[in-house]
């Protein structure tokens, strides 16, 4: 599955330079703006956004007092020991202009795969998915997609032939809300019964994490994989993982804290990848000029 959906996305997002073709005068109003509000914290509508979504409570505690500690489902679906785990707001995010720009990147191939569903030929994944997430581990790799899904069976498990062209895909549904897919069927087990039980000790990340419309963090091998060819060796040797942020809606904004064990190697590798999106962002600003008229949004690496 290495070669799905959130790697075009993300690699769109963070290693073409983030950027954005918008038509007309609104477009250019937009990044006429002084000031551009950079996803760094958890503002009053991502705070809003996470408590409506807490709805999962662990079992011994589901019939509790008010305080008993609820988590997102979704959350709580991907595996604790993934090394990335990226949570897209698909719904939110395809629906606006920045959306438009990433389906233009998207493969013919790929394309027809998210415009059908696995487990309903006739509808396609854009229309039913509100959030989709990607998660790789040791074990494996899982999707897991978030939506109107009331139409499917509880609780189920499907199991996808292989054929010539992909190996075996098994598929879970967890409350006709939540649909989990992976070629390694333990991942999917593993987080029907996460689910069941109403949650985990540990996440991949912390829900106080979950704000813009990206959100996660990159293990190393993800990182080095996304990172311009010059720079992956510094990656390999300097990164341990990074968390991430975007705001997705008018602009890309993206927000990147990578970790190291040398804070001072850290930097310089920040400052490397800054210069490799700016050099990104003219890039797709004179490729886009050739194209249509607009404007290219901005990005940034703290």
């Amino acid at each position: 599955m290495r070669g799905i959906y959130w790697l075009v996305a993300a690699g769109t997002l963070i290693g073409g330079g983030g950027w954005l073709m918008t038509q007309g005068d609104a477009g250019a109003a937009a990044h006429e703006r002084d000031e551009l509000a950079f996803p760094t914290h958890q503002r009053a509508n991502d705070l809003e956004r996470e408590t409506v979504r807490r709805t999962l409570a662990p079992l011994d505690t589901a019939a509790a007092a008010k305080d008993a500690v609820t988590h997102d489902p979704l959350l709580v679906a991907l595996p604790p020991d993934a090394d990335t785990a990226l949570v897209f707001e698909a719904g939110t995010i395809l629906r606006a202009p920045v959306g438009q720009a990433m389906l233009a990147c998207v493969s013919a191939e790929d394309r027809a795969h998210m415009e059908r569903s696995v487990i309903d030929p006739s509808k396609s994944w854009l229309d039913l998915a509100d959030r989709v997430a990607f998660a790789s581990s040791p074990a494996g790799e899982l999707v897991a997609v978030q939506g109107k899904l009331d139409a499917i069976d509880i609780t189920k498990l499907y199991d996808v032939a292989a054929d010539d062209a992909r190996p075996e895909l098994h598929v879970g549904v967890w409350s006709g809300s939540l649909v989990l897919t992976s070629h390694t069927r333990g991942l999917v087990l593993a987080a029907l019964d996460r689910l069941d039980s109403g949650g985990s000790a540990k996440l991949a990340f912390d829900e106080r994490e979950a704000y813009g419309e990206i959100y996660g963090v990159i293990g190393q091998a993800d990182l080095e994989r996304l990172a311009p060819p010059e720079l992956r060796e510094r990656v390999h040797d300097v990164a341990a993982h990074a968390e991430v942020h975007v705001d997705a809606i008018e602009e890309v904004l993206l927000v990147m804290d990578v970790e190291g064990s040398d804070a001072k190697q850290v930097e310089d590798l920040g400052k490397s990848l800054g210069a490799a999106l700016a050099v990104g962002r003219l890039e797709a600003k004179r490729e886009g000029e050739d194209a249509a008229h607009g404007s290219v949004a901005r990005e940034a690496l703290r």
